[in-house]
Protein backbone atom coordinates (compact mmCIF):
# COMPACT_ATOMS: atom_id res chain seq x y z
CA UNK A 1 0.00 0.00 0.00
CA UNK A 2 1.32 3.66 -1.13
CA UNK A 3 0.77 6.33 0.81
CA UNK A 4 1.17 10.60 0.71
CA UNK A 5 1.98 13.28 3.58
CA UNK A 6 0.75 16.85 2.98
CA UNK A 7 0.32 19.48 4.86
CA UNK A 8 -2.62 21.08 5.00
CA UNK A 9 -2.20 23.51 1.87
CA UNK A 10 -1.44 20.05 -0.33
CA UNK A 11 2.45 20.35 -0.21
CA UNK A 12 4.17 16.68 -0.45
CA UNK A 13 6.18 16.27 2.72
CA UNK A 14 6.73 12.37 2.04
CA UNK A 15 5.40 9.52 0.42
CA UNK A 16 6.24 5.51 1.95
CA UNK A 17 4.98 2.34 1.05
CA UNK A 18 4.05 -0.32 3.69
CA UNK A 19 2.26 -3.12 3.83
CA UNK A 20 -1.16 -3.58 4.28
CA UNK A 21 -1.44 -6.03 7.06
CA UNK A 22 -3.33 -5.65 10.06
CA UNK A 23 -0.93 -3.78 12.83
CA UNK A 24 0.86 -1.41 11.19
CA UNK A 25 0.02 2.08 12.41
CA UNK A 26 0.36 5.33 10.89
CA UNK A 27 0.84 8.90 12.85
CA UNK A 28 -0.74 11.64 11.96
CA UNK A 29 1.06 14.97 13.70
CA UNK A 30 -0.99 18.53 13.32
CA UNK A 31 -1.68 19.38 9.87
CA UNK A 32 -0.64 16.09 7.87
CA UNK A 33 -3.07 14.48 5.70
CA UNK A 34 -2.89 10.89 4.97
CA UNK A 35 -3.70 9.58 1.62
CA UNK A 36 -4.49 6.28 0.75
CA UNK A 37 -3.58 6.36 -3.23
CA UNK A 38 -4.58 2.86 -4.08
CA UNK A 39 -8.17 0.69 -4.15
CA UNK A 40 -8.68 1.02 -0.12
CA UNK A 41 -11.82 -0.91 0.07
CA UNK A 42 -12.00 -3.69 2.55
CA UNK A 43 -9.18 -2.02 4.52
CA UNK A 44 -10.60 -1.46 8.18
CA UNK A 45 -8.65 0.82 10.60
CA UNK A 46 -9.25 1.78 14.59
CA UNK A 47 -8.24 4.87 16.03
CA UNK A 48 -5.66 4.39 18.73
CA UNK A 49 -4.79 7.86 19.64
CA UNK A 50 -6.35 11.21 19.27
CA UNK A 51 -9.39 11.56 17.01
CA UNK A 52 -8.86 11.64 13.29
CA UNK A 53 -11.39 12.81 10.60
CA UNK A 54 -12.45 11.13 7.36
CA UNK A 55 -13.80 11.73 3.59
CA UNK A 56 -13.55 9.74 0.89
CA UNK A 57 -14.41 10.09 -2.48
CA UNK A 58 -17.01 7.38 -2.87
CA UNK A 59 -18.64 8.58 0.23
CA UNK A 60 -20.24 12.29 0.50
CA UNK A 61 -20.29 12.55 4.14
CA UNK A 62 -17.18 12.83 6.33
CA UNK A 63 -16.48 10.56 9.19
CA UNK A 64 -14.94 11.69 12.71
CA UNK A 65 -13.64 8.90 14.71
CA UNK A 66 -12.53 8.96 17.91
CA UNK A 67 -10.06 6.45 20.06
CA UNK A 68 -11.47 3.19 19.70
CA UNK A 69 -13.57 3.45 17.29
CA UNK A 70 -13.28 1.05 14.12
CA UNK A 71 -14.39 1.77 10.60
CA UNK A 72 -14.12 0.05 7.12
CA UNK A 73 -13.68 1.54 3.96
CA UNK A 74 -16.05 -0.02 1.29
CA UNK A 75 -15.50 2.33 -1.27
CA UNK A 76 -13.28 3.03 -4.23
CA UNK A 77 -11.13 6.00 -4.85
CA UNK A 78 -8.99 7.87 -2.74
CA UNK A 79 -9.23 8.21 1.13
CA UNK A 80 -8.19 11.02 3.34
CA UNK A 81 -7.32 11.32 6.83
CA UNK A 82 -6.34 13.78 8.83
CA UNK A 83 -5.98 14.30 12.93
CA UNK A 84 -7.96 16.31 14.67
CA UNK A 85 -5.65 17.71 15.74
CA UNK A 86 -3.42 14.66 15.79
CA UNK A 87 -3.76 10.84 15.98
CA UNK A 88 -2.47 7.59 14.95
CA UNK A 89 -4.66 5.21 13.37
CA UNK A 90 -3.76 1.21 13.14
CA UNK A 91 -4.73 -1.44 10.13
CA UNK A 92 -6.79 -3.91 12.06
Amino acid sequence: MEYKIQNAHGTLLGKKVIPSHAGTDVSLEKNELFRLENDPRGQSIQVVEGRVWLTQTSNRLDIILEKGQTHQITGAGLALFQGLPTGRIRFV
